[in-house]
């Protein structure tokens, strides 16, 4: 009897110690359970993060390849085997064309996942340039507090609070699909007060040319207020000098030519400055309207039309030989004299344009570089024909500071007034001929063709050209610099 009461006691602690014993390894199974699942999860994060990095690199690939060449397929997939432990194999329904479907199955420790895209476009690998220079029939206008329209006139005017620029191009002509790398758009200053900044704003509705600050169209009010635009603007520049304002319109540009969002153009609004006028579509002197630069791939089948860009100078000056120490980089004629060498009376011009955003894959197919005559000193049409050298600088130089002796504020000119040694100098010069009968405001064109075409390829050789008369002449010459309202030097490219 009392073995039995001993055992009847024991059971319970018995039963106690089953269930702890169970509990734990319950407790033990299901952390088991979890790092199983948790590993498990990783895992296919990673393998998806793999899959997502194999299309990415096809898509890269047979961008570089270009429309012809050979993407990787099933039979001939893109692999990487050690991508932070994971791995890939990606592939296209097609060797070459577009649009084609892609596949990537990515792998890590046991997870595999597969992913697919239908319908990606492959692009051209080269990139072709296009500017937009709209004549006349532009669409651009000035909204202010009056109730007038401002269509047709031949400025834009800007000021804080009280009146801003609309404009939009049309961009029909990039075929879809096309992918944009750069945007530039350009406007040039015609009468400015005050510094600060203009910023750009993405217009959300539509609007007709002869918007007001109460319409948008013909008894259509504006949904919030004039000019509709996005709280956020795209892009802000300042203004300081006169010239041409440019603001990067690169995301701007793709996403309307992408279809993210409607182009109903852009509105220019001022900040601090008080004042400021801007050349319209309507403006006289062609070269100086609104400009919208793009440079684009098209895709595979496509290109873009054959367009002319016109690129206006960002430095030109003259340096005298008679004042080694003045600056003239701010007045509006270049001028070119070599009187002898007795009286020092040597003038060489300077000039240099922004070739940074040329494609290096687009084919130039023409480069002209125009100068607009202003007139000779003895103001008479040329008496005979004028030989002029241009060649392209060796050194770099600062239009605010470049004279005889210096070609910065603190660089001296290796060999004063810009010169090379003659066995040099013969080899890059390039001699052209300003008419017998020349006078004020007739164009020389120069073939510049082989300068472009080095400097698209290398941006940072460009230091320019310098312009000097051939031989020696009593008379000078001069030609309209870039600040010029009426006839500033144009690098027109054509391709």
């Amino acid at each position: 009897m009392r073995h039995w009461r001993r055992g009847y006691v024991l059971l319970p602690v018995l039963l106690l110690l089953s269930l702890v014993a169970a509990a734990s390894y319950l407790t033990q199974r299901e952390a088991q359970l979890l790092t199983q699942s948790v590993q498990g999860s990783v895992d296919y994060d990673k393998a998806r993060a793999a899959a997502e990095a194999g299309l990415n690199h096809l898509v890269h690939s047979a961008h570089l390849k270009g429309c012809s060449g050979d993407y990787p397929t099933a039979s001939t997939p893109l692999t990487a085997s050690d991508f932070d432990g994971a791995s890939y194999s990606a592939y296209a329904s097609a060797k070459s064309g577009s649009p084609v479907d892609i596949t990537a199955v990515g792998g890590y420790g046991q997870a595999r996942v597969s992913v697919s895209r239908k319908a990606v476009v492959i692009h051209n690998s080269g990139a072709q340039n296009m500017v937009l220079q709209p004549d006349g029939n532009g669409k651009d206008t000035t909204t202010d507090y009056s109730i007038f329209s401002q269509a047709g006139s031949t400025a834009l005017n800007l000021a804080p609070e009280t009146s801003q620029a609309l404009l939009e191009f049309d961009l029909s002509a990039i075929p879809n699909g096309s992918h944009v790398s750069a945007a530039q758009l350009s406007l040039r200053i015609i009468d400015k007060q005050g510094s600060g900044l203009v910023d750009l704003h993405r217009i959300q509705s539509y609007w007709a040319e002869g918007a007001t600050s109460l319409f948008r169209s013909f008894l259509t009010a504006w949904v919030q207020q004039v000019g509709d635009a996005h709280a956020v603007p795209v892009a802000s520049s300042p203004v300081q000098g006169m010239g041409w304002l440019s603001w990067s319109v690169t995301e701007l540009v793709d996403g309307w030519v992408k279809g993210r969002w409607p182009n109903h153009g852009m509105v220019l609004r001022a900040n601090t400055l008080k004042s400021l006028s801007l050349a319209s579509s309507d403006y006289g002197t062609a070269s100086l309207r609104p400009r919208l630069t793009i440079k684009a791939h098209a895709p595979c089948g496509s290109t873009l039309p054959n367009s002319t860009q016109t690129l206006d100078p960002i430095a030109d000056t003259t340096i005298y030989e008679a004042a080694m120490s003045f600056n003239d980089g701010g007045t509006d004629t270049l001028k070119l004299a070599d009187t002898n060498t007795s009286t020092k009376g040597d003038a060489k011009a300077l000039l240099r344009f922004d070739t940074s955003t040329l494609s290096p894959d687009a084919p130039i197919k023409k480069a002209t570089l125009r100068l607009t005559f202003a007139g000779a000193t003895d103001q008479k049409p040329t008496s005979a024909d004028v030989d002029i050298v241009l060649r392209v600088n060796w050194q770099d130089w600062n239009e605010s500071h470049a004279t005889w002796v210096k070609r910065t504020a603190d660089s001296y000119w290796e060999r004063w007034g810009a010169s090379l040694s003659n066995p040099d100098e013969a080899s890059l010069a390039r001699t052209v001929k300003l008419p017998k009968g020349s006078s004020a405001n007739s164009v020389l064109e120069i073939d510049a063709k082989e300068w472009v075409t080095a400097w698209a390829q290398s941006p940072a050789s460009n230091m320019g050209l310098l312009m000097q008369l051939a031989q020696e002449n009593t008379i000078g010459f001069t030609f309209f610099s870039r600040e010029s309202l009426s006839a500033p030097p144009e690098l027109v490219i054509e391709y």
